[in-house]
């Protein structure tokens, strides 16, 4: 072959990988397409049937009447006067300890072939309000109405609520119900549940709380206790922790994951905004897994909830799979076609450049192949059709291109061996960058080691023994 027609081989197959490049970026706006569907399906189920659920501590509110300064820049009469001022007293307790049973399943909510994971959480909690006297010192010049003392329950999506939650003190059981009055301003307000506790006192108590809530992949819980745990288990192995607080202990096994949360620090904090934040009727932080800084009233910006929270994700993503192998489509492609540059370099053998074409197309079908079936079967299943797929075709065609069905074959279990590479990549997130150092070593070292006796000024082999 002579100098000329290779460097213009190579320029053709240059072009013709930059075409395979744009070619894959399609694709890959394809796999981002079907993606957004499935997040529009997600939006449509949270609106219209369930969302993520956030949890806050309990507390009990009592309202309260108090004589404060008049506020006088609009009416100068009202100076050095006495104005009646009305809110809510809130009393946190001391400690509470959650534990949570997670049923998680992808099946309930699909629509088509999207689904989206959602959960029923069975919970039970233990608490203890200590030193309320101390807490009312604070507030002593407040007149307290303890006769309209309630139990609140912050929850962010009621929908999720199919049970009443049962509230026991002192073996007397109470059951909480839906609030006729729902906090509101122009920041939103919160959704909660509550029973009144009329004959509440003073004096030092304990508390259990039985419930269920069902959610839509993401459960958070905001502790507003000095001491707060909480113990979670399930029957989803992949759980995804995130928040202010990540568990102190967690593990998966057998579809089974547990987590353990313990903090003294957080509900501090959150203690301090959400008394602020529910006088102001302006506690819509509460209501989001994440969310940016707020206002009160008074343009004071107050910082956003912290607390603990789990995600139940999907054990494959379709979508990011078929992302990441795209990503190692242009890498295979190039491998190819340098295998059959080789061939028909040492064979003698003129390829066309329609057939380079044509066997570039056939790997690019592959990841279309690939992110169809993946939408109705496993990745696992839809890789091993779309590979059998395309190799069986390409190792056909091959037979005559080259002439000889035993060129085919190698040919071909060359090209799965890279398909078994790039899953293995695939599946092994974590070491992906590792292995990947490897296979490029690996493969430099076989090209090398195939062309060493090539003389590529003449394009031809050399006598091996002449080298010594």
């Amino acid at each position: 072959m002579k100098q000329r027609q290779l460097f213009l081989k190579l320029l053709i197959l240059g072009a013709l990988l930059g075409v395979f490049a744009l070619g894959l970026s399609f694709v890959n706006y394809i796999v981002y397409e079907r993606e957004g569907y499935q997040n529009q399906v997600v939006r449509e189920i949270e609106r219209n049937q369930i969302d993520s659920q956030r949890l806050v501590s309990p507390f009990i509110t009592v309202p309260y009447t108090q004589m404060v300064a008049c506020d006088y820049r609009e009416n100068p009469a009202l100076r050095d006067k006495l104005c009646r001022e009305s809110g809510e007293q809130l009393f946190f307790p001391e400690q509470i300890d959650w534990d949570a049973k997670f049923d998680v399943s992808d099946e309930k909510y699909r629509r088509t072939i999207y689904a989206a994971t959602s959960y029923m959480a069975t919970l039970k909690s233990q608490g203890k309000f200590r030193h309320v006297n101390e807490q009312v010192v604070t507030a002593n010049q407040r007149t307290l109405d303890w006769q309209s003392a309630r139990f609140v329950l912050p929850i962010k999506d009621l929908r999720g609520v199919h049970q009443k939650p049962i509230l026991t003190i002192g073996g007397a059981k109470r059951q909480l119900d839906f609030s006729e009055y729902q906090q509101t301003g122009s920041g939103g307000g919160i959704s909660y549940l509550s029973v009144a506790l009329p004959n509440f006192s003073l004096n030092d108590f304990d508390f259990t709380l039985d419930m269920s809530l069902e959610g839509l992949q993401v459960f958070s819980l905001v502790p507003t206790t000095e001491k707060t745990t909480f113990n979670a288990t399930g029957n989803w192995a992949d759980a995804k922790y995130f928040g202010d607080s990540l568990p102190t202990q967690n593990s998966s096994f057998d579809q089974q994951f547990s987590a353990k949360w313990q903090s003294i620090t957080l509900g501090y904090q959150n203690r301090q905004d959400y008394m602020r934040c529910w006088n102001a009727m302006n506690c819509s932080q509460y209501n989001h897994q994440s969310s940016d800084y707020y206002e009160d009233k008074t343009g004071e910006v107050l910082s956003k909830a912290s607390g603990f929270a789990v995600e139940f994700i999907e054990p494959v993503n379709v979508y990011s799979q078929t992302d990441r192998a795209i990503k190692y489509g242009w890498m295979i492609t190039m491998i190819t076609f340098a295998s059959f540059f080789l061939f028909e370099s040492l064979k003698g053998l003129a390829i066309h450049p329609i057939q380079y074409l044509l066997v570039g197309i056939a790997q690019s079908v592959f990841f279309l192949l690939l992110l169809s079936f993946s939408e109705h079967y496993s990745f696992l299943s839809a890789y091993y059709i779309a590979a059998i797929a395309c190799i069986g075709l390409i190792g056909w065609y091959l037979r005559f291109v080259m002439g000889k069905w035993l060129h085919a074959i190698l040919f071909s279990v060359l090209l799965g061996s890279l398909y078994v590479v790039m899953y293995v990549l695939l599946q092994s997130a974590e070491k992906t960058f590792f292995m990947g150092s490897i296979f490029a070593f690996v493969l430099v070292a076989a090209v090398m080691f195939i062309t060493r006796n090539v003389d590529w000024y003449q394009m031809r082999l050399k006598n091996p023994t002449s080298n010594g």
